[in-house]
């Protein structure tokens, strides 16, 4: 009769809580002597506690996967394996009442469980999903998605930081690259981030993705739903500020709109006699609606009524902007000249009246006047009011 020594499998949860209370009495004798160490010792005993760290990482993320194919939020936490329970049975402590689940996903269930935050509890479901083996529905084991990425993750080599930034940007890039190219980006980005930090390794990863993608993901139905707009962020120290998203063609036609009405073109001072096919001078309104825009700017559905209020805006209600070949923005010095110009007559007189001055050159934040326009302004563009010098 052959007799062996039984011994007790103890559960992971246990076997768990004897560690860290192991972990805890090291931790005591690591803050007394640490400060009486030698710099070798103490940089290898950071080095075994961030190995140590990357190993409790890895664990994390197989326990959110595994939460996540068993369903845990629909199910609940109950005495039943594999998750072939009825959600919400109070005799097995199920999460909700009357057949209605407590957490709404996996995610927002590991939050209230662990009290981490949802975008912690996002990124190990995510991580997990991309790195960790698969499963089908018969129990057969698939390879992990990036299994390179995976295999050093699950050794501990690489942290849950690196491993995240690589799986993400892999899965960017996977639907316009070639599947060499993303597999060699997973390899180089996996050796990377074993031999160097997380911030060169944030480097690596853009231009990678920068070589194999270089235009981006193209914006889907639901994008362009969610997102596309002029939408208005408020008002903070007297501007109001919106925020706009557009796809490449609308762009193109507020860039054009826009460059029209704070760039116009020099206005011709004579137009030649007995030309009726020839379009008005730019502002007069003959042709154009009076909206300030010319044909040529004007191609396109809706851009006639926002060119006529860029036009306003950047013209003048009066007349158009100041006379100059070229320019980059508007001529916001010279507005300021004007109003100065303006307001100075209407200074209390007296011994204690303040001296107004007004700009004498723009400012470089709205970029410099081209050369030759010199400081003199032509008569349309002066505001209505002002009297001549």
């Amino acid at each position: 009769m052959t007799i062996t020594v039984f011994e007790e499998q103890l559960s992971t949860e246990h076997s768990v809580r004897v560690l860290r209370s192991t972990l805890l009495m090291i931790g005591e004798q690591f803050e007394t002597s640490a400060n009486l160490m030698c710099t070798a010792e103490l940089g290898g005993s950071l080095a075994a506690l961030e190995e140590l760290a990357h190993t409790v990482e890895y664990l994390q993320v197989i326990g959110a996967a595994a939460a996540e194919r068993q369903d845990i939020a629909r199910v609940g936490e109950t005495t039943h394996t594999l998750g072939w329970a009825t959600p919400g049975s109070p005799s097995d402590g199920g999460g909700g009442g009357g057949g209605v689940p407590e957490f709404k996903d996996t995610a927002d269930y590991l939050r209230a469980r662990l009290r981490i935050t949802r975008t912690e509890a996002r990124r190990r479901l995510r991580t997990g999903a991309a790195v960790l083996p698969r499963f089908t529905l018969t129990g057969e084991t698939l390879p992990a998605l990036y299994e390179h990425t995976g295999t050093a993750f699950t050794t501990g080599t690489i942290s849950l930081y690196a491993t995240t930034q690589i799986s993400d940007a892999l899965t960017r890039v996977r639907t316009s690259a070639d599947p060499a190219a993303v597999t060699a980006m997973e390899e180089n980005l996996t050796a990377q981030a074993m031999e160097s930090d997380a911030d060169l390794l944030t480097v690596i990863t853009r231009r990678w993705e920068s070589a194999l993608d270089p235009d981006g993901a193209g914006p889907t139905e639901e994008t362009l739903t969610a997102h596309q707009g002029v939408f208005h962020r408020g008002r903070r120290q007297g501007l109001q500020r919106l925020e706009i998203a557009a796809d490449d063609e609308q762009f193109e036609y507020l860039l054009t709109v826009m460059n029209t009405a704070t760039n116009p073109r020099p206005t011709p001072t004579h137009t030649p006699a007995n030309t009726p096919d020839t379009p008005d001078t730019l502002g007069n309104g003959a042709d154009d609606g009076g909206n300030g825009v010319d044909g040529a700017s004007a191609d396109g559905p809706g851009s006639a009524g926002l060119g006529a209020g860029a036009g306003a805006d950047g013209a003048g209600a009066d007349g158009p902007a100041p006379d100059g070949p070229g320019g980059t923005g508007p001529d916001c010095a010279g507005q300021m000249h004007r109003y100065f110009r303006i307001t100075r007559p209407l200074a209390p007189a007296g011994k204690g009246r303040r001296r107004v001055r007004a700009p004498s050159a723009p400012s470089r934040r709205f970029g410099r006047r081209p050369r030759g326009s010199g400081r003199r302004r032509s008569a349309d563009a002066r505001i209505p009011g002002s009297a001549p010098k």
